[in-house]
Order: C-alpha cells, then structure tokens, then sequence
C-alpha cells in the first residue's frame, strides 16, 4: 500500500538520520579522545622524565610552530644585521627544503622530547651534554665509553647536532638505551642555509682579502684583528657552544652540566668522581672553581698512575676545556659577561672563556689520573690530517686505564695546589671579527634583544 511504503522510507530515513548523527558524534568524540591522549602523553613524558613532576620547560607550544619559527628568523636576522644588508636567496626548491628543515628542528627543539622513558631522574642528577659534528664513529665509541660508566642510567643524556644526517638520528635512537635521551639541533648551523648568513653568504668577503684590494664585498662585517675576514666552517664551533649551553641553561631543572664532545673517552667512574670528588670539594670553596675531568696526556706511551688525588690551580683554556663540570652559576656568570666573551677576537669558545679567566682569577679542579680522554689530534675536528687510526686511539685509552684500575673509585680528599700557578700571556687567535658572528653569539644570552642597543 503506498501508506504503508511512505511509512516504512520514512522509518529508514529516520535509522539513516539517526546513525549519521551518532557516526558524527563519535568521530568528534574520537578526535577530542586523540587530542586528550596526545597530551597526555606528553604530560606522561614530562613525569617519565622528573619521577612524577611535570616539567615546565615541556608544555606544548600554543602559537602555530611554523610562524613561529618563521618570526622567531626575522628577529634574529634583524638584530643580527642591523645596519649591514641581508642576503636574500632565490625561492627554490633547495631553499624550500632549507626552510623545511629549519622548521622541523626549530619544533623537535621546542618539544624537547624525551627517549627511553624507563629511566626517572631523580633530584640533582647531572646532564651530560654533548657537540657533535658529523662523526658517528667517534660518536658510538665515546657513547660505548658513557654506557660503562657507574650510574650513567641515573644521568640525562643530551645531544646537540649541528647537521641533520639520519645514520646518526637513527643510530641515537635505536642503540642509547643506557640512559635518558634528549636530541637537539644547533639551529643555526651553515647545514641548515645557503648563499646567506649564518652560511656563506656571496657577498661575503674573502678570508684573506687585501683592505687595498678593489674587490667589492661586505667589508662593513669587519675582518679579524689580523686582517682575515670569516670562515664559517670556524665560526660555528664557537656559535653552537655558545648556543647550545643558552639551550641546556634555559630549562629550570638543568643544574650540573658535564660538558662533551665527540671526540671524548670517558672512564668507569667519570660521573661517581664528579659526585663524590668534584662537587663535594668545590661546594666548600669560595673561589670560582671549574671542576674537569682531567687535562691531556702528552706522552705518546699509555703512562700508568701510582697515586691519585686532585690537583688544584689556574684554568687555562688549552689544558681545562675537557670533561668541564659546569653549574648556572658559572652560566649566570658567563651571562652576566657575555659581551665580553662575545665580543673577544677568537673563534675558540674556550680561549674566549679565557679573557674572563683571568680578570676573574678563575681556578680549576681535576684529578691527577684523567677520567676523561681525547681520541687524539689527528682524529679531531681541527686536523689536517689524513692519518687518524680510531682503532689505536681506543686502544692506547682503555690501556691508560687499565694500568691504573685500582684507583678508580676511589674518593679523592685530598687537594694539592700543584696545579699551573701562572696564566699564560693572553691572545686572542681571531677568526672572530664578523660583527654577524659577535652579535648572534649575543642574541643568544637575552630574551629581550630589543632592548639592547646597537652595537
């Protein structure tokens, strides 16, 4: 009957309404149940990571990350400029990919994420921060040395990458499993620009460009106190230092500091001697102590250790920059100072930390056995040689250690002052008179860039 018809599509009209309303809700729902889930996960993050305290350094960014990112570039790149011109750069595909990178590190930089959530860390546990170039082969034996060392599990792990490769991402986070992980990226890396600053820019000037010369150039950016305009690939080391240790010291938790680099061997009670030897020692002074692991060994045979203790003396920067202890005491210090590191004519951080050391009378800390070890000049960043043998390099370390096992662990009370007793003469090595690299060196010490005046 066609009553009965119009009743019955009226009913199935009514089922279908009905169901479609309810499939909506429910997709609503789901989307809000996924928004809830992801926060709590990364609230579930921050509590993994400081046994149970929400961390306030992890809160999810409320502005939308690309224009953030993108904003975050014009202030710096207007601060840093000021009265020289910026390069521009075409728009292509290379720069869009450029760009793409920027983004992505500049967000995983804010999310600060954490990897290996069975590890809590619990009150006064030490950060180990650790540069890093492109060498994931000094990486995995530096990082084979940090999984034997006593209490590494109770320790905070962070990288900082100046390139984005993805062996080392890879390798980083499917094999540190010893320890909490944190990976960060130097932003401001030459990896992550082309054709401008803080990569090499076309105008640039050449390093070693007469004043008398009549090449046209960007000689407003100044060259070194030896006549030698910027050499990126150099800058960098002192800007990624520099900004990485803003980075760490921004975050409320961060106390202790062991700061590294890829190049670096560490032995069994590297962390047990900074807690129970360093720290302990340098809490009861009054002077500006820098606790490290150790200085450099000069013999070319593995020497072995009959006595230890610590010994105490001037910091000098060419025998004290491995293995520092650091604390936001020294950072608020060197914050406090930071024209004065930034604005001294050497692309080294560590002699830069120099020109401070010695107007402020800086002392230094170390034990007489190294607890930390270089894998040898020829394997590092500054060699000009072809000649680096990795193998022997481990092998001449593990064998130092082993011939002096018997002291390790052992408490050190005893404190000689037979440390170095003068400063060497002071000067500046250059390679630091680009006022681009003295002004970002600046930026990233103040959050409020605006209000310092032009320099």
């Amino acid at each position: 009957m066609p009553g009965t018809c119009s009743i019955k599509i009226l009913g199935y009209l009514f089922i279908l309404s009905t169901f479609l309303f309810v499939a909506s809700f429910l997709r609503k729902d789901f989307a809000n149940y996924k928004k809830r889930h992801a926060e709590n996960a990364i609230d579930e993050n921050r509590r993994f990571a400081f046994g149970g305290t929400v961390s306030s350094f992890l809160k999810t960014p409320t502005a939308e990350p690309y224009f953030k990112s993108r904003k975050e570039d014009e202030l710096w790149r207007a601060f840093v400029h000021q009265d020289l011109a910026d390069t521009s750069v075409d728009e292509n595909e290379e720069q869009e990919q450029l760009k793409m990178n920027r983004f992505f590190i500049n967000d995983e930089n804010e999310k600060f994420t954490f990897h290996n959530h069975k590890f809590v860390l619990e009150k006064n546990f030490i950060t180990i921060l650790v540069q890093v170039h492109d060498r994931l082969d000094l990486l995995k034996v530096l990082l084979d040395s940090l999984k034997s060392v006593r209490g590494i599990e109770k320790s905070f792990l962070v990288i900082s990458l100046d390139t984005l490769i993805p062996e080392i991402e890879e390798y980083l986070k499917n094999d540190v499993t010893f320890c909490k992980l944190a990976i960060i990226h130097h932003p401001f890396s030459m990896a992550f620009y082309k054709g401008q600053f803080p990569a090499e820019s076309p105008t640039d000037c050449p390093k070693d460009l007469k004043m008398a010369s009549d090449v046209t150039c960007n000689r407003a950016a100044k060259a070194d106190k030896y006549g030698h305009f910027r050499e990126v690939k150099y800058s960098q080391i002192k800007l990624h230092w520099t900004w990485k240790l803003n980075f760490i010291f921004s975050k409320d938790e961060i106390g202790t500091v062991l700061l590294l680099e890829e190049d670096h061997f560490l032995a069994e009670d590297a962390l047990w001697q900074i807690e129970n030897s360093l720290i302990p020692t340098i809490k009861e002074s009054k002077e500006m102590i820098v606790g490290t692991l150790g200085t450099y060994i000069k013999s070319k045979q593995a020497p072995t250790y009959k006595t230890d203790y610590l010994r105490k003396g001037v910091w000098i920067s060419g025998q004290h920059n491995m293995g520092m202890v650091v604390d936001r005491a020294f950072y608020d210090n060197l914050k406090l100072n930071a024209a004065k590191y930034c604005f001294y004519d050497d692309y080294n951080w560590d002699f830069s930390l120099m020109s401070l050391a010695v107007e402020q009378q800086w002392r230094v800390l170390f034990p007489v056995m190294p607890r930390i070890y270089h894998l040898g000049g020829d394997c590092g960043y500054h060699s000009k040689s072809h000649s680096c043998n990795l193998q022997a390099a481990q092998e001449f370390v593990r064998k130092t250690i082993s011939s002096s096992n018997a002291l390790l662990f052992q408490k050190l009370t005893r404190v000689s002052n037979t440390g170095p007793t003068k400063y060497p003469k002071l000067k500046a090595n250059g390679g630091w008179g680009d006022v681009r690299d003295q002004r970002l060196c600046l930026y990233h010490f103040t959050s409020e860039t605006d209000t310092i005046r032009n320099l």
